[in-house]
Formats: C-alpha cells, sequence, structure tokens
C-alpha cells in the first residue's frame, strides 16, 4: 500500500517525493538494480559456503559480503548495461563512412573480449562454489545420511562388506578427509573411535559416576536426521538410551511423540530432545513442551547449519527456554563443534564417523553431569575399579 501511494505522489515530476526519488543517490542505485539483484543471491550462496564454519555473527556475515555485492554490480554495470548502451548509440547515430567501421573495430576488439572474459572467470567461480567436485559421490553420500544405515555403518569399520574400499573412496573423495579421518579411521570399531575422540577432546572424558550413571539409568531420545545419523554412537555411549529419530522432523512433532510414549508408559525422567535443524521453532512450542512435561529433564541440543539466520535464530530460541525453565537445559553442540569442519560431511551439518562419537559423547556428558549431581551417584568401589579398563 505504501508504495502505491508513493508512487502516486511521485508521479508529478514537480511534487517533493518526486524531487527525492530523482536525487543522484537514488539514480545511482535505480540503474544498477538488475545487476545488484543478480549479485546479492550468488554473493550470499557463496558466502555461506565460505563461512559454514564459522561462529561469526549473521550480522557481521552480512557486512563482509556488501562490498563484494557492489563491486561485482559496479563492474557488470560498466561493462554490459553502461558500455552497451554507449555502443548502440555509436552504431545508430549517423557516422561519416570512414569512422563507422573504425569505431565498430574498435568496440569488437577491446571491450568485448575484456567483457566475456571477466564474465567467463565469474562464472566458473560462482559455478565451482556451487556445484561440488563429483555430483554422483555427493548423491551417493547424502543418500547414506539421510537413510542411515547402521549396519553398513558398523561393517564398513570393520572391513566385512564386500565394497568397503570402494565406501571409503568414495566418502574420501567426497568430504576431502582431514588429517584427523586419515588412515584407517574407518576400519576402526566403534569403541576405538570413542577413544579417538576423547583423545582430541579431553574435557569430554566421564568420571566413573556418569559412566556408572549412563549405565543404569534410562533415557529417551527425541531427533531428526542428526540423531539418525548417530545413531548407533549414542547407543554405545548411553546402552539404556530409548531413540526415536526421523528424517526432517520438525520441533513440534517431538511433543506429540513425547504425549504417546507418556501416555504408553515408557517415557524416561530424562529426555534429549535433539530438535530444530528443520529450521521451523517459536517460544510458544518450547513453552508447551517445558511446561507439560515440567517433572522431567529436557535437554536441548543446538543445531549446526550453513544458514547462518536461521541457526543464530533456533539456537537462541533453545538458549532462551534454557534459561527460562528450571527443567530444560542446553547440549551446546554448536558453541562445541562450529569451528571442527573435520566433524561434518560435506553438507557442515550431518557428523561424520568422527563427529558422531564427539556428538554422543558431549551429550552423554552433559546428561551424565545432571543425573550424578541429582541422584547424588557416588561408584561402588568394586565397580569403579572394574570401570577403569572401559573406553571414556
Amino acid at each position: 500500500v505504501f508504495t502505491v501511494c508513493w508512487l502516486f505522489v511521485s508521479a508529478d515530476p514537480r511534487t517533493f517525493a518526486a524531487v527525492i526519488m530523482g536525487n543522484p543517490l537514488f539514480r545511482w542505485f535505480g540503474r544498477r538494480s538488475y545487476s545488484f539483484y543478480i549479485w546479492q543471491y550468488a554473493i550470499m550462496i557463496c558466502g555461506q559456503e565460505l563461512m559454514k564454519y564459522s561462529k561469526m555473527d549473521y550480522s557481521l556475515k552480512v557486512l563482509l559480503q556488501v562490498p563484494f555485492v557492489f563491486l561485482l554490480t559496479e563492474i557488470s554495470y560498466q561493462l554490459t548495461e553502461a558500455h552497451l548502451a554507449f555502443f548502440w548509440r555509436r552504431f545508430t547515430r549517423p557516422a561519416p563512412k570512414r569512422h563507422k567501421r573504425h569505431s565498430r573495430r574498435r568496440y569488437f576488439l577491446i571491450r568485448v573480449p575484456i567483457f566475456v572474459l571477466i564474465l567467463t572467470m565469474v562464472t566458473c567461480f560462482t559455478l565451482a562454489m556451487l556445484q561440488p567436485a563429483n555430483t554422483a559421490d555427493r548423491a551417493a553420500l547424502e543418500d547414506r545420511i539421510q537413510g542411515d544405515l547402521p549396519a553398513m555403518r558398523i561393517e564398513s569399520r570393520v572391513g566385512i562388506v564386500a565394497d568397503h574400499d570402494e565406501l571409503m573412496a568414495m566418502i574420501a573423495q567426497s568430504e576431502g578427509l582431514t588429517e584427523l579421518q586419515q588412515g584407517d579411521q574407518y576400519d576402526k570399531t566403534t569403541e576405538e573411535i570413542f577413544a579417538t575422540a576423547v583423545q582430541a577432546f579431553p574435557e569430554l572424558k566421564l568420571t566413573e559416576d556418569e559412566k556408572y550413571w549412563l549405565e543404569t539409568q534410562p533415557i529417551t531420545c527425541v531427533g531428526d536426521s542428526i540423531v539418525e545419523s548417530a545413531a548407533v554412537e549414542l547407543r554405545f555411549r548411553m546402552p539404556n538410551i530409548d531413540i526415536d529419530s526421523e528424517v526432517s522432523r520438525q520441533f513440534y512433532d517431538g511433543i506429540d511423540i513425547l504425549r504417546y510414549r507418556k501416555e504408553a508408559g515408557t517415557l524416561h525422567p530424562q529426555i534429549v530432545y535433539a530438535l530444530g535443524t528443520n529450521a521451523v521453532l517459536s517460544m510458544d512450542m518450547i513453552d508447551e513442551l517445558a511446561t507439560e512435561f515440567n517433572t522431567h529433564d529436557i535437554f536441548f541440543v543446538t543445531t549446526i547449519q550453513p544458514l547462518a539466520d536461521v541457526e543464530k535464530n533456533i539456537n537462541g530460541l533453545l538458549l532462551e527456554g534454557a534459561e527460562k525453565y528450571g527443567n530444560v537445559y542446553l547440549i551446546d553442540w554448536y558453541d562445541f563443534a562450529k569451528t571442527h569442519s573435520e566433524l561434518f560431511y560435506e553438507d557442515g551439518t550431518h557428523p561424520n564417523f568422527n563427529g558422531a562419537a564427539v556428538y554422543a559423547q558431549l551429550i552423554a556428558k552433559h546428561v551424565a553431569e545432571r543425573g550424578v549431581v541429582r541422584d547424588n551417584i557416588h561408584v561402588p568401589e568394586e565397580t569403579e575399579s572394574a570401570g577403569e579398563e572401559t573406553v571414556d
């Protein structure tokens, strides 16, 4: 409505609105509006890819992209709209025969090759950023992540399946493995992978009291594809965990699942609520969850994804919920792992083998810390001495 009214009052060039719209700054933006439209999306996508493992604030990420948008907009405007308009005027206006042919030849020999070269370079750079190196391998990798075949994940570690070498080559080519993932990492057992994770992150090592608590206490876990891809590791670290996960599950879907389990008598006192990756979340949902299940300890797990604005909004709401309710606790997966690209697949969201172990270890550590304090757990001496031989 405001736009229509503004256009109506600025139609007459004598009005104040027309004077404002006709100032040099607005004219400058107006002439380049299409170039701005083209470049802002390309720069946004490239920025998300380049900074997907950065904790930098979303507003700062946007500010860093602005100079590149202006620069590429001006270059494309000068090379296309300005020069093409100039060429069209030179081409259509009457000119002496001895100058006309020279003018056309000069334009084609100088300006057109430069324009084609720069446009080709920019196009190649954009396509390289947007497209994975191997589309077939990338598609196969995504299918394996989303499908979450636990049997294949276990067998691939111990070298049972026939296509084990091919699978390892595909993963290595698609991920670009770092030093932590090199060698025989995918030949290791789950226990060995957890030992590597604890060695890399000593702060996640469990105490004997925490290990004892995890081995004796049941836990309910509701999650999406992140939990689905780390289900094996979660069950290894927390033997009594009851996982209910599904790809693309929304935050509000988990509330109905908890209601059903509560009515069926299968809802445990500890709830790991790892939902929010799929972007739909409001404070009303958190209020409903926290108040309806106020006799349970609820552990929110923050999300990691390339969309920085969505990531910031979701994690901010989860933090607000944890601060608002005494029965809600925050497991900050974002703060812990965001800058560790070696823990993720190429999408920057789903944890790989190492990442799944770290993810499970982090959740287990936080849940067990709360459980030990609440239940005043102290490991019997015989249990403590036996536990020293197990992996942390």
